[in-house]
């Protein structure tokens, strides 16, 4: 996996967050979301894509570890109990913002 970084991973809730309204597949929303946002390069897109299509297998499984919905959390809750990234290295790579959810 790619080093994670704050602008990765808000780009990752943005579309996990687009997915989750399940308003169409997912494949279809995430397509469009990559269109919207062409700023994201061929390095990221695999990164976002793995994450959010995570969320949605282990939706269940997240919502009920986690105690939340919410797509940030979700979101860190997969990339430390799917992906095996620790607390300390999500801590030290996404935004401030998010360090709540964290903890």
């Amino acid at each position: 996996m790619q080093p994670l970084n704050p602008k990765l991973f808000d780009a990752t809730i943005a579309a996990t967050t687009e997915i989750l309204k399940l308003t169409s597949p997912a494949d279809i929303m995430l397509s469009r979301y990559f269109r919207e946002h062409r700023s994201l390069g061929n390095r990221e897109r695999p990164i976002i894509a793995d994450v959010a299509y995570s969320v949605i297998r282990n939706k269940t499984y997240l919502e009920e570890i986690s105690g939340s919905k919410d797509a940030p959390t979700m979101c860190l809750t997969s990339l430390n109990k799917i992906f095996g990234l620790s607390l300390t290295y999500l801590k030290a790579n996404v935004s401030k913002k998010w360090h709540e959810s964290i903890e």
